[in-house]
Formats: C-alpha cells, sequence, structure tokens
C-alpha cells in the first residue's frame, strides 16, 4: 500500500476529450512513463465522454492491485520483463 498523487488537468473541451494525468509520485510500473505519462487507451482512443475522472481512478486502482487487468498495456519494457520474470523483486 501506499500513497500516490496525480495531476489531472481538464482540457477546455472536456467531457469530449480526455483529461491529461500525471503521476507526480515516481512509479515503477509498466503502463507509467518514466516522466509519469499513462498509456491507458482510455485515455486515448478509446475516451468517451461519459468517461468520469472518477471512472478513471477506478481503472487505476485495478490497474494497481491487477496490472494485466486491461491486458498487457505496456509503456516501460524493462518493468514488464522484472513483472513477468520476479514479481517478488517487482514488487
Amino acid at each position: 500500500g501506499g500513497a500516490f498523487h496525480f495531476s489531472v488537468k481538464c482540457p477546455p473541451d472536456y467531457p469530449w476529450k480526455p483529461p491529461k494525468v500525471v503521476a507526480m509520485t515516481k512509479l515503477y510500473h509498466f503502463v507509467w512513463g518514466v516522466d509519469g505519462g499513462e498509456t491507458f487507451p482510455f485515455l486515448r482512443s478509446e475516451w468517451y465522454p461519459g468517461m468520469t475522472v472518477s471512472k478513471l481512478f477506478t481503472y487505476f486502482i485495478q490497474v494497481f492491485q491487477d496490472p494485466l487487468a486491461f491486458g498487457e498495456l505496456v509503456l516501460r519494457p524493462d518493468a514488464f520483463d522484472l513483472y513477468k520474470n520476479n514479481r517478488e523483486l517487482y514488487f
């Protein structure tokens, strides 16, 4: 467990365009970039106006609990290889 901080910036045309979400807390996770950027498809191509910031964070929590909850979304191959091959060290 831990506390994680994120920056959420909604564009002027939100909810038709997704918010920009950046992890302010350093994360070692294969779906988060070194710069704190994310790779979740629902923040890009799968965004729809009915998606809310609250739903977004529900997805984030699911990914932290089960990293493969939404398939193999991989932004950091090094972290993904460690997750697949040595989970004890990864966690």
